[in-house]
């Protein structure tokens, strides 16, 4: 995913010291094992650990560098956040024992989870709760993690092609929304704008205009569709 290999980047260009990058460091590890672990807990509490989950936790160990030997491990770890009875306290106050680049890192979980959590859009009740625990666990506040939040938002947005920005700005929702309200929103605009609607009495031009706007909508409509299926 772009915004992982962004955040990256952004982390080497800071520290300029690639050891503190892999998360696989000593001095890293708990960084490496609360993240992976978080990852699984916010996965679980979405409802269902879909593949994009995975795919999410999968990218951010390919983004880190990690080997064969790393993934595995990375790997028990989410599998075993995803669990009530884990206890993510310890790791957290390990954590908070790492005194060089702590700041970076913690950055660096919580834009991690904060993408986790807003995968599918808007976190569920549950999944927020967690993603504000777990990130309070590592000294985050309500702010840092509105903050993280609206930035991961604005950079999926960004990542859409322009066109299909405009789409879903014509027809006034979000691009996280279901087919559901998907579906909804194009109807209530077909029917506010469609033809039949102006009367008899209506002049050419506004007749013309609500044509136009009827196939408009309707272009919208089908190239979200077509994005959805593709994806």
């Amino acid at each position: 995913m772009p915004a992982l290999k962004r955040l990256v980047n952004s982390i080497r260009r800071l520290l300029d010291a690639p050891a503190l990058l892999r998360l696989r460091s000593r001095r890293a590890r708990p960084y490496a094992q609360f993240t992976f672990a978080a990852l699984g807990r916010i996965a679980k509490a979405s409802g269902v650990v879909q593949p994009r989950h995975i795919g999410h936790a999968t990218q951010l160990m390919h983004s880190l560098g990690f080997g064969a030997n790393d993934r595995r491990q990375a790997i028990v770890w989410f599998d075993a956040g995803r669990s009530p009875e884990f206890d993510f306290a310890p790791l957290a106050d390990a954590c908070r024992e790492t005194a060089e680049a702590r700041d970076v890192l913690n950055a660096m979980s919580l834009e991690s989870l904060c993408q986790m959590a807003w995968l599918n859009g808007p976190p569920n009740q549950t999944c927020q709760h967690e993603l504000e625990r777990l990130a309070g666990l590592l000294g985050a506040q309500a702010f840092d993690i509105a903050t993280t939040a609206a930035r991961v938002i604005d950079f999926q947005l960004r990542q859409l092609p322009g066109e299909l920005r405009r789409a879903y700005a014509l027809l006034g929702i979000d691009h996280w929304v279901d087919d559901a309200v998907l579906k909804l929103a194009y109807r209530r605009l077909i029917s506010r704008h469609h033809p039949d609607k102006l009367g008899s009495a209506t002049d050419v031009d506004r007749a013309r205009n609500a044509g136009e706007n009827s196939v408009a909508i309707r272009a919208a409509f089908d190239l979200i569709q077509a994005s959805r299926n593709v994806a």
